[in-house]
C-alpha cells in the first residue's frame, strides 16, 4: 500500500476556533475524486483527507453550502472499483492564493463504497 495515508484527528476550525464535529475518523489519503456540480460543471480533484462519511478537498472557487453534487471516487488501486457517490457540501472556506478547502458528506452512499472504503481505511 502506498505511503500518502496516514490517520487526521479533527484540527480545530480556522474561522471560529472551535473544534469540527466528525461523526467518523479521517484519514490523510490522496485519491482520484472528480465533482459533478449542478449544470454538469466537473471538477478533477484529489482528495486531502477521507472518512466513511465524507472527504475533503480544495476547489479553484467557493462552493455553496448544502449544495448536493456527484463524486467519483476512485478505489481502483486498492483492488475495488470507481464509485459513483452522491454528496452535500457541508463546508468551504477561502485558501491562500485564491483557493478554497471543501469538506462533503456523502448521501446515502452505496454498500459496497462504504465496505470497500472502510477496508482501505483500516
Amino acid at each position: 500500500m502506498s505511503s500518502d495515508r496516514r490517520d487526521s484527528t479533527p484540527p480545530s476550525d480556522a474561522v471560529s476556533g472551535a473544534k469540527e464535529r466528525r461523526r467518523a475518523k479521517r484519514s490523510v489519503l490522496r485519491l482520484r475524486a472528480n465533482v459533478t456540480l449542478p449544470g454538469d460543471l466537473t471538477i478533477e480533484s484529489h482528495t486531502i483527507d477521507i472518512s466513511l462519511t465524507g472527504l475533503s478537498f480544495d476547489v479553484p472557487y467557493e462552493l455553496q453550502i448544502a449544495q448536493r453534487c456527484l463524486v467519483e471516487v476512485d478505489l481502483r488501486r486498492f483492488g475495488g472499483r470507481q464509485f459513483e457517490v452522491v454528496a452535500s457540501v457541508r463546508s468551504c472556506r477561502a485558501k491562500p492564493a485564491g483557493k478554497f478547502h471543501a469538506g462533503l458528506e456523502f448521501s446515502e452512499p452505496p454498500a459496497e463504497f462504504s465496505a470497500t472504503l472502510a477496508k482501505v481505511l483500516r
